[in-house]
């Protein structure tokens, strides 16, 4: 197997090499040489399922274990299908989270990074699991009907 020169991928993209073969790149949106890119497409252009199911499965797999450490139920209501479940800040602070890790707050552009970044770490104390109807709920009016006795102290929109 070829040596590779670059450690890290940030010190190969400040270089603009190619990911796979490490020729320099001339496009500067790619991140792989033309040769590589098209033996890529090649590869998967008869079987474009291939690439897709592999990825949705393995999403799949890392929200199912972040929600197992998290607790996989709603701490609310109780709801336990993994389809109806997400993760919550405790103290309404996602956004500034999400501002600070990624320089932005668009919530969808992120959810991965954020369920694989809680995959690596130790389970935090600011998190929980509720399901969306729960988490909207508390979001939008700091309660939730699922539990009137669970409150929190946030500005409501209303």
């Amino acid at each position: 197997m070829k040596q590779r020169k670059y450690k890290n991928s940030k010190e190969r993209i400040k270089n603009r090499v190619c990911k796979w073969c490490e020729n320099p790149l001339l496009n500067k949106k790619s991140t792989g040489c033309n040769e590589c890119n098209s033996k890529y497409y090649h590869r998967y252009k008869n079987k474009p399922y291939m690439s897709n199911e592999k990825q949705k499965n393995y999403r799949k797999m890392v929200r199912t274990e972040v929600l197992i450490k998290y607790g996989n139920k709603c701490n609310c209501c109780g709801e336990s299908r993994w389809e109806f479940l997400a993760i919550d800040h405790i103290n309404g602070d996602g956004n500034k989270e999400r501002i600070k890790r990624l320089g932005t707050n668009n919530a969808g552009c992120s959810s991965h990074m954020f369920y694989l970044k809680l995959r690596k770490e130790p389970k935090r104390d600011d998190l929980q699991v509720l399901c969306h109807n729960c988490n909207q709920s508390f979001g939008h009016y700091g309660y939730s009907p699922g539990c009137p006795s669970c409150k929190r102290k946030i500005n409501s929109h209303f």
